[in-house]
């Protein structure tokens, strides 16, 4: 979160940062760490806290998010910055643990949905939920196969 706070304050050009159609390989590590303004900021830092808290999220499984994150294709022509990738990629690794999977996800569906009418990068996030499901669905069958 510190670093995030640093980064916003140095008002650095999100062309230098974000990711978007023909960004250079490293910002797909670093876009994560910048946001367009405080209130993005603190959004992506609360949900963050939450669902570490409350979920009880491993040091693995946040590597994993980060990953899914980096991993996004940049198509976009404008640059897109911002940790709500690993929001979602988290979103999706919670999905596999609540007993009501389904209500979860409906609800995941009207967040990227709101994101679609706002504009703001709804494909990353679903992209990010998606593969953040997928990973912690395929590590639990993983994990109950080999203890066959």
């Amino acid at each position: 979160g510190i670093v995030c706070a640093v980064m916003l304050m140095l008002g650095i050009d999100a062309m230098l940062v974000g990711i978007y159609d023909g960004c250079r390989w490293h910002q797909h590590l670093t876009y994560q760490f910048f946001h367009a303004n405080i209130f993005h900021l603190a959004a992506n830092l609360y949900v963050m806290w939450f669902c570490v808290t409350r979920f009880k999220l491993s040091q693995r499984q946040m590597l994993m998010c980060f990953i899914i994150s980096a991993m996004v294709p940049a198509t976009l022509p404008m640059p897109t910055i911002g940790a709500s990738g690993i929001v979602y990629a988290m979103l999706g690794i919670i999905n596999t643990m609540v007993a009501k999977k389904l209500r979860f996800a409906m609800w995941i569906a009207v967040y990227i949905a709101i994101s679609a009418l706002f504009n703001c990068n709804w494909s990353i996030h679903l992209y990010c939920y998606a593969l953040g499901f997928m990973f912690n669905s395929i590590t639990l069958l993983w994990t109950r196969l080999t203890r066959l």
